[in-house]
């Protein structure tokens, strides 16, 4: 015969367990702020000729929390940036999106030192006291990522 209290507990353990997995609402919006405002700034520098959107998790709301060597680690938030046009190569992308971070007093001090192949970093936990980093990643429009972004709208939107 199952025992009710301890049913009740292992429901209760769970359910703690998943709360502490997920992301909290003020961190959520924290980084929705954080992600809307460097894209909006983005969007603003370069002009109608890009769309800068989140990917991965925080677009799937499949975020939890991050956990590496032991300890709680920062979130890691990726946002794409489209270009419309699409320039003649990537390293074009990634240099006006580059320059853009780095004219802005806030986001230049935010640019991890070491920069990415493809993408530029900004750390957030070292100026807001969050614990999140957003990764921007250049992206040139392509017949198949076009095709990709269509697929998602019909399956998550």
């Amino acid at each position: 015969m199952e025992d009710k209290h301890s049913r009740f507990d292992e429901n209760e353990l769970l359910t703690e367990i998943l709360k502490y997995l997920d992301i909290s609402q003020t961190d959520y919006d924290k980084a929705v702020k954080s992600y809307t405002a460097v894209g909006e700034y983005l969007e603003n520098s370069l002009g109608n000729s890009v769309n800068i959107y989140p990917q991965g998790s925080f677009m799937y709301g499949t975020v939890t929390r991050p956990y590496l060597q032991g300890k709680d680690a920062e979130y890691d938030i990726d946002l794409v940036c489209e270009y419309k046009p699409t320039p003649d190569n990537a390293e074009t992308c990634k240099t006006l999106c580059g320059n853009a971070l780095k004219a802005s007093e806030r986001y230049k001090k935010m640019l991890k030192s070491e920069e990415g192949r493809r993408c530029w970093t900004l750390e957030y936990a070292e100026v807001d006291e969050v614990d999140f980093h957003i990764v921007i990643f250049y992206h040139q429009n392509t017949q198949q990522w076009n095709a990709f972004k269509n697929l998602y709208k019909k399956m998550y939107r």
